[in-house]
């Protein structure tokens, strides 16, 4: 019997021994819940929120967890998320916007100026410095103030148009909408004051479902027609995305340094060329979770939230670390929190504004009042890691007295520090 014993240990042995590695691949997190759809992702330091159809989850520990707290809010079927240095912001189907200051724990309407019926539903909401935008169907809405008031700022938006997505690229303003007539993009550069359609180069039904910018290329996911590029601010558009099925329905984009993720209704893609070429990454998605609809980074994991498949047992928050995608270098994704300096702060007539990025990448340092306009711009253009330092003449550029930020954006990132002129 003992030849045979080690005979049969060693066919154990080399079969083990010659197994390929395990494959890379999407992991289940436990949460929010079995069955649940998740609509959109937000982060808060290492604080995961997941916007569900039944209120906004939270979770400390990139998954493994999740809790539901719902005080002031009650159980909304809540569409998208938003952050403002600590403030959390919700948009619902019907109830508006809220707001929470104490990472989800609690919650207060904030809403006072969305108007009833139509502005009441948040597909979208979007950042740009401190300014919060609402996309709403037919209407969007600024808040410079953390959702305490809104206003309309829409004009040039065709009234029958759906808004779903948003990206900025310096003082370029963009929206993505879905309606007829007049579905496509659309540009501001008075921060969201008037519109104007930048559609040259796109298909007649690019009913446009998402945008997103790295560094100056600009790309627009079009319902049943492709994604399209622009480099030259939205004025011209020609179709990539070669890998991509033809009819993908692209929900969500996710920029990471110059890699670009596409969540679709048939599963999830990753271009490492800026959108040129595309490859479809689902291992360990089930089919009923395809459907991927929001994307979020903490430290070196990727989530994916899904949802609106038939078979829910499986939609969720999904994790995969970054370097699968061979993105090995986290620190393009690294918040540059408090790393702004400003010196002298309050000041005079000028002051010494530095910071200092991990990581090398495309920035733009500008001045805004508190009313959310730039009254100065100090930077645009590449960057490298380590210290940089811009003067703000805050006399030359005739700013009064008063307070005024200023905002950091960079690989991804947007950090704002106040300053007070005197």
């Amino acid at each position: 019997m003992k030849p045979k014993l080690i005979l049969l240990a060693s066919i154990l042995l080399l079969a083990l021994t010659s197994a390929p590695a395990a494959r890379a691949q999407w992991v289940q997190t436990n949460g929010p819940y079995e069955g649940s759809d998740v609509h959109d992702l937000a982060v808060i330091g290492t604080n995961l929120f997941a916007g569900t159809n039944g209120g906004v989850y939270l979770s400390t520990d990139n998954g493994a967890s999740w809790t539901l707290d719902t005080m002031g809010m009650g159980l909304q079927y809540v569409w998208s998320l938003a952050v403002i240095g600590s403030n959390l912001f919700a948009g619902t189907d019907g109830s508006g916007v809220f707001r929470s200051t104490d990472t989800g724990k609690s919650w207060r309407a904030a809403r006072t100026g969305l108007t009833g019926g139509n502005g009441l539903y948040v597909p979208a909401l979007a950042v740009n410095g401190t300014n919060l935008f609402a996309m709403t169907i037919g209407d969007v809405y600024l808040s410079t103030d953390n959702g305490t008031s809104w206003r309309v700022a829409d004009t040039g938006l065709p009234a029958s148009d759906h808004v779903y997505a948003f990206a900025v690229i310096g003082t370029n303003l963009f929206a993505g909408t879905t309606g007829t007539p007049g579905n496509g993009v659309y540009r501001s550069t008075d921060n969201g004051t008037s519109w104007r359609a930048d559609t040259n180069g796109m298909g007649a039904n690019a009913y446009v479902t998402a945008l997103a910018a790295i560094g100056t290329n600009l790309f627009a996911a079009a319902h049943y027609d492709g994604v399209y590029r622009s480099t030259d601010n939205g004025t011209s558009w020609r179709s990539v995305g070669t890998g991509l099925p033809a009819n993908a329905y692209v929900y969500a984009f996710a920029v990471i340094g110059t890699n670009l993720f596409a969540g679709t209704y048939n599963g999830l893609y990753f271009s490492a060329d800026s959108g040129t070429t595309w490859r479809a990454d689902t291992a360990g998605l089930t089919r009923a979770s395809y459907s991927v609809d929001a994307f979020a980074v903490i430290g070196t994991n990727l989530f994916a939230g899904t949802a609106y498949n038939t078979w829910t047992a499986y939609n969720g928050v999904w994790r995969r670390p970054l370097s699968d995608f061979g993105i090995s270098d986290v620190s393009q994704i690294t918040p540059i929190q408090n790393s702004i300096q400003s010196y002298p702060n309050p000041l005079s007539q000028s002051t010494t504004i530095s910071f200092t990025p991990q990581a090398a990448g495309y920035a733009e340092v500008s001045i805004v009042n508190m009313l959310g306009v730039e009254v100065a711009r100090l930077l645009t253009g590449e960057l490298g890691a380590g210290e940089h330092s811009f003067t703000w003449d805050a006399g030359k550029d005739a700013c009064t007295t008063g307070m005024y930020e200023c905002l950091v954006r960079m690989n991804g990132q947007v950090e704002t520090l106040p300053v007070v002129k005197r």
